[in-house]
């Protein structure tokens, strides 16, 4: 679902609550400068917040990478039909250690536009592996990814943030906290600027065992 969260509307806010409503000492070129950082920083801090679901198209062999703008392989369950339109056979999330033990050969299978597996591991996170490999003419795959969210190119009215608009104020937490970390040293703004940050971590559920849970069942599995 596309963002309707007007970007200005993020930074206004955030210079009411600085005390600076006419971007004085915090200008609207600078807050937005860290609106988009902030978007990026909230993307790494919790891949969750911005997953795209698409077919992509593979390349040649057995060694896939994640499209440009990926952090986090979250699943590829299906194939499409040459053209990318039609959802085909299913695809199962197999560890490599355990494709290397069962199939010692299966990097020199006969290539496949079909895929049955893949193996990811998190550690090497743009990287992943397939089985069989994809030959010269290659398919596409459904894919769910965390990935970087696109710039927000200026503060014009209507431009909107390009992350969900249910994290609006994970984000205006995070630019009020980097606002604030500006001039640290005057009265208590470091102090301020970390309780911001606090409360953005807290509203992405950082630390909870609750979402712990929920990134731990996030990493692919073997489908049964």
């Amino acid at each position: 679902m596309a963002s309707t969260v007007s970007a200005l509307t993020i930074i206004n806010n955030a210079s009411r609550m600085l005390g600076d409503i006419d971007a004085v000492n915090w200008t609207v070129s600078e807050l937005l400068a860290w609106l988009n950082l902030s978007q990026v920083e909230m993307v790494n801090l919790s891949p969750r917040t911005n997953v795209k679901n698409v077919p992509v198209k593979l390349a040649s062999g057995v060694k896939q990478s994640l499209p440009a703008d990926g952090i986090l392989l979250f699943d590829i369950p299906y194939n499409y039909k040459a053209n990318g339109t039609f959802v085909s056979t299913t695809i199962n999330h197999v560890p490599l250690l355990v494709l290397n033990k069962r199939l010692p050969n299966w990097t020199t299978v006969t290539s496949n536009q079909t895929v049955k597996h893949f193996s990811y591991n998190p550690s090497d996170p743009k990287v992943f592996y397939i089985y069989p490999a994809q030959p010269t003419l290659t398919a596409y795959v459904e894919m769910a990814y965390a990935a970087t969210p696109a710039v927000i190119p200026n503060a014009t009215a209507g431009t909107t943030i390009t992350v969900d608009d249910q994290y609006q104020n994970v984000l205006l937490n995070l630019m009020l906290s980097k606002a604030l970390a500006k001039d640290g040293e005057y009265g208590n703004n470091d102090i301020k600027a970390r309780e911001y940050r606090l409360l953005a971590e807290q509203e992405l559920g950082l630390g909870s065992a609750a979402q712990t849970t929920t990134d731990q069942a996030q990493k692919p599995q073997p489908k049964k």
